[in-house]
This record gives C-alpha cells, structure tokens and sequence, in this order.
C-alpha cells in the first residue's frame, strides 16, 4: 500500500510539473517570402521566347525546372535544364533563400555557361522579382526578371532590358507549368 502511495505521489508530481511548465510558443506563419518560395517547389515544364534585342538574336526554348526545398525550408534550389530550337542545351542552378533574420531574399544563380549572380529577390505571396546587370558589345544594361502565379499551376516568368533604368523593352516570356504527379 505504501509503495502505491509513493508511486501515486510520483506520478502526481511529475504530471503537475509538466503541467506547469510554459508552452512552447506556436511557430510563427510563414510570411510571404516564404509562401512565395513554397509555391516555386515541384516540377514544371517551360517554354519561352526571347525576342531579337541589341543583347541577342530571337530564340525559342523548351525544357524542365526541377524544384525543392533546401533542409530547413528557408531556401528553394532550382535545377533547369533548357534546350533552345537551335538544339542549344542550357543549363542552370538556382538557390533562393530567404534570411528570416534580415528580412531579405537573395538568389544565386550559375549557368552551364560560366556565369553566375548573386541577387536581391522582391518578394511577395505571388510574385517574385529582381534585377542585373549585364554588357554586351560593350553597352552596359539592366535585366528586370518578374515571376507571377506563384502558389498556381502556371508561372509566367517576363524578362525586360533598359540601358538607363527608366525605359524597359521586352526581352523575353516564358511558362511554367506545373508537371502532375503520377
């Protein structure tokens, strides 16, 4: 009787101090970065057109992104693999990360071609852009990149081009859609 006692007073005490001990916080919503990120993860199917522009000659692509959260869920990598009408195989890694301390989005970008960038991301529930630099024949430009339906089955990705930053022309679009799992 004694030992049940002692065993009841046990199981008493430690269920009251669990009781008593704060709640862990609920884990915060993620913000729109991150609902942005989230709605560039899966497979998708592009096709784009890029015009003729002073930075090239026009072209047509097709090809495949392949996208999935980094561990931790705060960055998305991107594998695309593109191969434009002339038979041209393109290929690209992408990592978009959002920094919770900062507050900011940052992508780095390198391509089958020797080039890479690391830029700030704009980004929105929907929508992400950002902006770079480039030089051709010697003339400096400015690429706006604009990703919208984020969340949805089709993105739309538009690049435009500017030499002083206030007159954009179109350079390219393509469309992304989401490939269903089987």
């Amino acid at each position: 009787m004694r030992r049940a006692c002692l065993v009841a007073w046990f199981v008493v005490i430690v269920v009251g101090v669990a009781w008593s001990q704060e709640k862990p916080a609920a884990a915060a919503k993620p913000g729109p970065e991150l609902q942005a990120l989230a709605g560039l993860v899966g497979n998708w199917k592009t096709e784009g057109e890029a015009l003729e522009t002073p930075l090239g000659p026009a072209f047509k692509w097709s090809g495949t992104i392949e996208s999935v959260w980094f561990p931790g869920e705060h960055a998305v990598v991107r594998n695309l693999d593109e191969t434009s009408g002339s038979g041209r195989n393109y290929k690209s890694l992408d990592v978009i990360a959002f920094d919770q301390g900062k507050g900011t989005c940052a992508m780095f970008n390198i391509t089958s071609q020797g080039t890479y960038d690391l830029v700030p991301v704009n980004a929105s529930a929907d929508k992400l852009s950002f902006q770079f630099n480039v030089a051709e024949q010697g003339k400096e430009y400015i690429i706006r990149c604009t990703l919208t339906g984020l969340g949805g089955d089709t993105l739309t990705f538009v690049q435009e081009y500017s030499s002083d930053g206030a007159n954009w022309k179109p350079l390219a679009r393509s469309i992304d859609t989401r490939i269903q799992p089987k």
